[in-house]
């Protein structure tokens, strides 16, 4: 449900655009003619982090979440040996019992990432943007990162898992 407000009136006004635009939300979406490319430093080898265990309960919830991830091509399965390799963290959501979220831990290769800056806009900047509109709107995105592909020469992103090695096809949220 998207909720549009009038800049000028107090009222909500529930729009289903879901339901009327269907055809544009099935599953996770990805943006087109355009791949994310990450600068990494040639002098910084790949590190092999060792793998973590997944608690036994878990087991069954991840391999399911692991399954919804490969049919959308947000990550593959490897079928030899990397020269680095993180580790997956299965971290229990707090607010919502008996949900969990899958993280790879980047700690060490984001090292490898060049930084890129970027100027963040402060609060003022997009009051003023935002001024004489009339139409706002929430948009979730909720795996928003699922919907970037990664350049093929970046796909070497593997991660360990319990039931064996899994590249990202497209950036994720990583835990550092």
């Amino acid at each position: 449900m998207l909720r549009v407000a009038h800049a000028h009136e107090s009222t909500y006004g529930a729009v289903d655009l879901v339901a009327e635009f269907s055809q544009l939300f099935d599953g996770t979406g990805c943006l087109k003619n355009c791949l994310i490319f990450l600068h990494i430093e040639d002098s910084i080898q790949p590190v092999a982090l060792r793998h973590c265990r997944v608690a036994f309960h878990l087991c069954p919830k991840v391999e399911e979440e692991l399954r919804k991830l490969e049919p959308p091509d947000i990550i593959e399965w490897v079928d030899s040996p990397k020269p680095g390799v993180s580790p997956i963290v299965v971290a229990l959501k707090p607010k919502q019992p008996g949900e969990h979220r899958i993280c790879v831990d980047m700690f060490l290769p984001n090292l490898a990432f060049r930084c890129e800056l970027h100027l963040t806009p402060i609060a003022d900047d997009i009051v003023t943007k935002l001024s004489g509109s009339r139409w706002f709107s929430k948009v979730g995105l909720q795996a928003g990162y699922h919907q970037l592909m990664l350049d093929p020469e970046l796909r070497v992103m593997t991660f360990s898992t319990h039931v064996g090695l899994k590249k990202v096809q497209m950036p994720q949220f990583w835990g550092a």
